[in-house]
């Protein structure tokens, strides 16, 4: 009744609703630093530092708490992770002893590799070494085979057949010569290839020519050939071949080839093919004038 008295009767008809609210919170908060003996400032300061360290705990205990859900989340990977392991060893010995079972059930079973002769590297796209000719010599007289059809000058008085000097001369441009690590490095590639799918094979005689290489492999014996036939479009893509052919097998030899189109392809001019011995060969030769 006094309070209501003084500061609802009082006072606000003095100095007004505001002027009391201000007058009575300043005189509380005085007797309160009266009574108490704390200074206002001071007191907010202890009540801040005791907030900032209620603060500072509760995100210890956050992070604990994240610290222990990880560690937690990390066991669960590592046993997901080594359970997913052992099913898959379970399903590679279920493979392998699935395979193994069909391997003793087939009766085209690969046998052990034989015994091959040593590989060879042979280069046929350097520049062959002309034999002499004059220029009015004449590459296409030659007597006329029986069962032939030549090219006749019946008729022709005073006509000449053409000589080598019809045709430029070969230029003494040398060819960039087989690049060893590479030709190698394609052939352990094709073998590999066929041994991801199987099929075990020896490596044979690699021949550079001006626009192919062939590369021979030996099969095991017993293999069929026309298996490593089944794999070109493979072989094409582990040899990233622009080309490719299979010569399963290579006529005349017990190898396989596989011919894959050089990068760098040579011209070959028909001067150095008419200066070819095999060309003028007469039991070589069966090219028709």
């Amino acid at each position: 009744m006094i309070g209501d008295g003084l500061g609802g009767f009082a006072l606000t008809n003095v100095i007004g609703r505001a002027g009391t609210l201000i007058l009575t919170s300043t005189a509380y908060v005085i007797a309160l630093i009266l009574l108490t003996g704390q200074h206002p400032f001071r007191f907010a300061r202890t009540c801040f530092r005791l907030a900032r360290m209620k603060f500072h705990d509760w995100r210890e205990n956050r992070n604990e708490v994240g610290k222990t859900e990880a560690r937690e989340a990390m066991m669960l990977a590592e046993r997901e992770r080594q359970r997913e392991q052992r099913r898959k060893e379970r399903e590679s010995a279920k493979s392998a002893a699935a395979a193994k079972e069909s391997a003793e059930n087939d009766p085209q079973i690969q046998l052990p590799l034989r015994e091959t002769p040593l590989p060879q590297i042979i280069d046929a796209s350097q520049r062959r070494s002309n034999d002499p000719e004059t220029a009015d010599a004449r590459p296409f007289e030659r007597k006329k085979p029986a069962g032939h059809q030549f090219l006749s000058v019946t008729g022709f008085e005073n006509y000449e057949l053409p000589g080598f000097d019809l045709l430029d001369a070969i230029d003494d441009e040398e060819t960039p010569e087989a690049n060893r690590e590479e030709l190698l490095y394609t052939q352990r590639t094709i073998i590999d290839t066929l041994q991801a799918f199987g099929i075990e094979v020896t490596a044979g005689d690699i021949t550079r020519g001006p626009t192919i290489t062939r590369y021979e492999i030996y099969p095991s014996t017993g293999l069929r050939v026309s298996r490593i036939s089944q794999l070109e479009a493979d072989i094409a893509r582990a040899t990233c071949a622009e080309r490719i052919n299979i010569l399963a097998p290579i006529p005349g030899k017990d190898t396989v080839g596989i011919e894959i189109a050089n990068s760098q392809k040579v011209a070959v001019p028909l001067h150095e093919l008419l200066h070819d011995p095999e060309f003028r060969s007469a039991k070589r030769r069966s090219l028709s004038l």
